[in-house]
């Protein structure tokens, strides 16, 4: 086994073509070590192991365990066993370290588990475990037999988690060296096993067995992490006007914003763990947090790479044993083979692709100083990573590396998350796929890091397993490679989706089969997949001839449409006719392209071709290349799955539009109708709202919109999306197309279910499948909903009965089953709707845009009895006039049938009129005055108002109202009057409120408001928040269809208002005292009033109330 020493120690590395030297005995067993191994390749490892242990020794003659031991064994009777456990680890680690120069960094006290005979499950603490070496430690008075137990109880532990782990059992005295199997191959006393000991030491101690090792080696809290990632981030400060460098940094800038979001809490992450460095990073603003991210990506895209390199060696893809000797030949560097690895692994030319992040090499080239760092860098981290079995380790352990190496608030920053495996194979058996493949692509335009990919390839490969006869290896690897397809805008998931994609291809990745297959293409494509190659112009064929391809932070490019010519042979012309170095004349790099396609090509594209080559020359002039032209590539890649694709799966990116870059936040809009068309009018118009809240759309509905297209006729689009679009007013055009125009398969709704889904991230998605179908009458939708506990109820119902209002196809869906439905449909017979009675609409409170400024927390009074000592909200004393002061109701003091005031507000309108007063009392002017600027930056100010201005004031919200908070599990509102205590009550925008003209009418509608019906209806299309709440929007409660007598009380009329009599009654007893004892008794008898009035028979009450519990989390389970 080879070691690198350090960068200045190369020269002990030993020649491979030495003789063998006698080998020791002890020696020999290594060969348990590597089971999966061809016996070449364990020879190999073998010979160099002695060959080097005779040189390291040689050099390192103050090495001697034999000695150490011995002496250990002298103290070790006076020792406690935690003490003895501390110095033998320390010996041991001291032992490997001064051997080969790295630290084996032990895990102290492991949990193992394991399943013992009979199926119980079984764990225990190992005290260490160096590498594939597990130390079960005791004192001298303790039988070394029952550390070997114990030691043989882990290793079956580990050799159930896949991990061939070897045992060391001491005592203080003796010691026994297990095999993986448990049998013993050495016991006496220590010091006579020194030399073996030594010998498993050298190894397996630096042998990386799991994620957490391979963190611990290679991520933060390795000095080799830090010090190369801190090199980077100087390199790109210093060489940032580089040409590559800067474009680089640039357009990985551009694409960042579509697949996260630099939030302060990631800044401030960032900031604290750069501030761990030594010395010291600096991370203060948003730009050297980008640069810092950048950096981040960029040493982790080269340790993917690094990776892919090295499962080509174990893969024997390659003529060199270790990845260190594809990155040292002779006459060359690790930085240049790094960028040369399309070449030095040809089998594997597609995985290593041009991207950003190999920017270090232009600054390589341009400064010999960071080209050495980076070279010794590189040999660093190829020295671990060919301690690594990527034969042997899956998906999983690359998941486990990347969750454990940052922070949670540092991966949100980067906007990588891995979707949970139960999720991937619920949106996959929701679209049907069992992992037949026959003509159609299965593909994820969002692949990310590549789950869907991977849970897909391993269904395929099982279901190959299952068959009679089995394809050959070549015509499997092609069929995988050929239909499941990967689409990512951000190149480092790109990155890692092309090598979880080579870990799930398995054994299908030897060198018979690609030699067979030849050159592999791994189709995860680096593109925008929801760019769209635009056709300029046509001929008087009607034939497309040119098109425009844009590219984020790169420009537009004018492109021979590609079916008239080959994009790949356009782009490799393109490439040799710019000189690659000097200047390029446009002129000379257009006639060498022409000589290149050909005069046929040249001819019909002249203009077209003759531009390109301008560009093209322009920017290498500008130290730019032609390393983007992957991007342009890819984008066609996507473009040909249009109208392909039997299935397209995957987890868009949730992120509100408005957080997006701008220029592709216009193109979304401009290109994806569901964005542009988005917004519910019918909503809008019963709040009295504008749809202005449809450009708060998510990102996820243009990736719906564009996985529709990609589909063909009868293919299906399933994917996990936020449940948000179920509700929410900005996604009507997509609930109108699917409703209308697919066949909607299933709906699995977590929007209840509080759990995170996601690797430390909390979200509530929902699993959609639809067919690209048009739906008949009889179509039905399976749709199961999932509650606050993790309790699921699965039911069918007609597609149609989905949208809240049957002849509205873009109105929110009702999440509920159908005999929910039903009760939901007869309340709607014959009922106005409550935002049809314009005095009646729901409405919010005021808004002030700057709380700090004008809600008061504490009153105190002061020596002069019309001025008060005021503390607001942001903890500012003030001196001010009495007058001003008003009580104030926000929602969170709202509750069924009551509310609490607890603050005060500095009122500066009308009290009747809720106009803005045109001058204030001096000590509120002075004080308004003195926070100008900010009062004036507000979103809502206008320059013709005084600074002191309220927003949404209206004389309806200061009189007689019913009201309730936004956010509850439930509906719960109360009867306020338009005064507190003799003074005008205001509510604050976190209330909302229904003017009503007198306290009898009041009383009603909150009686009516805080009944089983109407909360189990707003429940059913209320949009979700997290713990099982619900957002009680204006144009939520304005759905609601009013009972034609509770209408007839509020226009004044005398008739038929006999229950509506007994719902006054009952409002003013619960007002009275909403904790009396006769309270459920009195509410129970409302809902059944309410029921009554709705023309409910008590089978449809007993549906509501079965809903009610399932939502409210009621523990039994449902079905049907």
């Amino acid at each position: 086994m080879r070691r690198f020493l350090s960068s200045a120690a190369q020269k002990s590395r030993p020649p491979t073509d030495r003789k063998l030297p006698c080998v020791p005995k002890a020696i020999a067993f290594v060969q348990m070590d590597m089971e999966r191994r061809a016996i070449s390749d364990l020879i190999r490892r073998i010979i160099n192991a002695v060959m080097w242990m005779e040189q390291v020794q040689a050099e390192h003659r103050s090495v001697n365990l034999t000695e150490q031991l011995r002496q250990l064994a002298q103290r070790a009777s006076e020792l406690a066993e935690a003490t003895l456990r501390h110095e033998l680890v320390q010996v041991l680690r001291d032992c490997v370290l001064a051997i080969t120069g790295h630290d084996p960094l032990p895990q102290l006290e492991e949990t193992v588990a394991w399943t013992a005979e009979g199926g119980a499950v079984l764990q225990g603490r190992s005290d260490a475990r160096l590498g594939c070496l597990v130390c079960e430690i005791k004192t001298p008075d303790v039988s070394l037999d029952i550390a070997v137990e114990q030691c043989r109880r882990y290793l079956e532990g580990y050799r159930q988690q896949g991990i061939a782990a070897r045992g060391i059992a001491y005592n203080g005295v003796e010691l026994a060296l297990i095999s993986e199997t448990g049998a013993e191959v050495w016991q006496g006393k220590a010091e006579d096993g020194a030399t073996l000991l030594e010998a498993w030491l050298l190894l397996l101690a630096l042998k990386v067995v799991d994620p957490q090792h391979l963190v611990l080696l290679l991520g933060f809290p390795s000095s080799l992490a830090r010090t190369f990632i801190a090199d980077l981030l100087t390199a790109l400060r210093l060489h940032r006007q580089l040409g590559f460098v800067a474009e680089a940094f640039d357009v990985w800038q551009a694409v960042y914003g579509a697949a996260a979001n630099l939030t302060d809490e990631a800044v401030t992450a960032l900031r604290q763990r750069a501030e761990r460095f030594s010395p010291p990073i600096s991370v203060q603003s948003k730009e050297e947090a980008l640069q810092f991210v950048f950096v981040l990506e960029t040493y982790l895209a080269v340790l993917l790479r690094l990776f892919v390199a090295r499962l080509s060696v174990q893969r024997r893809l390659v003529e060199q044993t270790t990845l260190r000797d594809l990155l040292y030949p002779v006459g060359s560097h690790p930085v240049e083979r790094l960028r040369q690895l399309a070449t030095v692994v040809p089998l594997l030319s597609s995985v290593f692709e041009d991207d950003p992040f190999l920017w270090l090499c232009d600054v390589a080239d341009a400064d010999t100083t960071f080209a050495h760092r980076f070279d010794a860098h590189l040999d660093n981290l190829a020295r671990v990573l060919d301690e690594l079995d990527l034969v042997g380790v899956g998906y999983d352990f690359l998941r486990r590396f990347y969750q454990n190496f940052f922070d949670p608030p540092i991966r949100r920053a980067l906007g990588e998350f891995y979707t949970d495996e139960n999720l991937v194979g619920e949106v996959l058996e929701a679209a049907g796929f069992d992992g037949t493949l026959d003509d159609g692509v299965l593909a994820d335009i969002t692949c990310g890091s590549g789950t869907f990919l991977v849970v897909a390839i391993h269904k395929v490969l099982e279901r190959e397993r299952q068959r009679r006869r089995l394809l050959p290896a070549s015509v499997l690897l092609r069929t995988v490679t050929d239909r499941i397809v990967g689409v990512d805008l951000h190149p480092f998931a790109v990155a890692m989706a092309r090598v979880n994609y080579l870990l799930a291809l398995g054994d299908l990745l030897s060198r018979e089969v690609l030699q067979s297959v030849g050159q592999l293409r791994v189709p995860v494509y680096w593109a925008d997949s929801l760019a769209r190659l635009v056709v300029n112009e046509q001929n008087r064929l009607g034939e497309d001839v040119t098109e425009t391809v844009s590219v984020p932070a790169l420009g537009d490019f004018v492109l021979p449409h590609h079916t008239r010519v080959d994009w790949e042979q356009l782009f490799t012309a393109l490439k040799e006719a710019l000189p690659v170095r000097g200047i390029a004349d446009a002129e000379t790099v257009w006639q060498r392209l022409r000589q290149r396609l050909g005069d046929e090509i040249a001819l019909q594209f002249e203009t077209t071709l003759r531009e390109l080559a301008k560009q093209w020359a322009e920017r290498h002039n500008r130290n730019r290349d032609t390393r983007w032209l992957p991007l342009l590539r890819n984008l066609l890649a996507v473009e040909r799955l249009r109208g392909r694709c039997k299935l397209v799966v995957g987890n868009p990116p949730w992120v509100r539009i408005h957080n997006l870059e701008q220029s592709l936040r216009v193109r979304v809009f401009n290109d994806y109708a569901f964005c542009r068309t988005a917004g519910w009018q019918r909503g809008a118009e019963l709040a009295g709202i504008t749809t202005g809240f449809a450009r708060q759309t998510d990102y996820a509905v243009a990736f719906v919109e564009r996985g529709l297209e990609l589909l063909r006729p009868d293919g299906v689009l399933a994917l996990i999306v936020t449940s948000k679009i179920q509700q929410a007013l900005y996604a009507s055009a997509l609930r109108e197309h699917f409703v209308n125009r697919c066949q909607i398969l299933r709906l699995i709704d977590f929007s209840l279910y509080e759990r995170p889904l996601f690797f430390e991230a909390t979200n509530y998605p929902l699993i959609f499948a639809v067919r690209k179908e048009r739906p008949d009458a009889k179509q039905r939708t399976k749709v199961t909903l999932v509650n606050l506990v993790g309790h699921r109820w699965t039911y069918d119902l007609p597609q149609s009965e989905l949208p809240l209002f049957a002849d509205d196809p873009q109105s929110p869906w009702l999440m509920a089953p159908p005999g929910a439905i039903r009760a939901f449909r007869k309340m709607q017979e014959d009922n106005p709707l409550l935002g049809d009675i314009e005095p009646l609409r729901p409405r919010r409170g005021v808004l002030t845009d700057a709380n700090k400024f004008f809600i008061v927390r504490r009153v105190e009074p002061s020596d002069d009895p019309k001025e008060v000592v005021v503390e607001l909200e942001n903890g500012e004393l003030i001196r001010i006039e009495r007058s001003l002061l008003r009580p104030l109701l926000r929602g969170e003091n709202i509750k069924a049938w009551k509310f609490e005031v607890r603050e005060w507000i500095l009122w500066t309108h009308d009290d009747k009129t809720g106009e803005v007063l045109k001058d204030l009392p001096p000590r509120a002017k002075a004080y308004f005055q003195q926070h100008s600027q900010e009062l004036e930056r507000r979103s809502g100010y206008r320059k013709r108002l005084p600074i002191w201005a309220l927003f949404s004031v209206n004389p309806t919200k200061l009189g007689d109202k019913v009201v309730w908070q936004e956010l509850t599990n439930q509906m719960d509102a109360v009867f306020v009057s338009d005064k507190y205590e003799g003074q005008l009550l205001v509510p604050l925008h976190t209330t909302y409120l229904m003017p009503v003209p007198n306290r009898e009418t009041g009383l009603a509608i909150a009686a009516w408001l805080n009944t089983l019906p109407v909360r189990a209806y707003l429940t059913a299309y209320a949009e979700r928040a997290r713990g099982s709440y619900f957002r009680h929007f204006a144009w939520v409660v304005a759905c609601l269809p009013v009972p034609r007598p509770i209408l007839r009380l509020w226009e004044g009329k005398k008739r038929d208002l006999r229950l509506v009599r007994r719902m006054i009654e009952i409002g003013e007893k619960m007002h009275e005292n909403p904790t009396r004892s006769d309270a459920n008794k009195l509410e129970d008898e409302l809902a059944h009033i309410v029921a009554e009035l709705y023309g409910l028979t008590d089978a449809d009450l007993n549906a509501l109330q079965r809903y009610w519990d399932f939502v409210q989390t009621v523990r039994n389970d449902r079905s049907g």
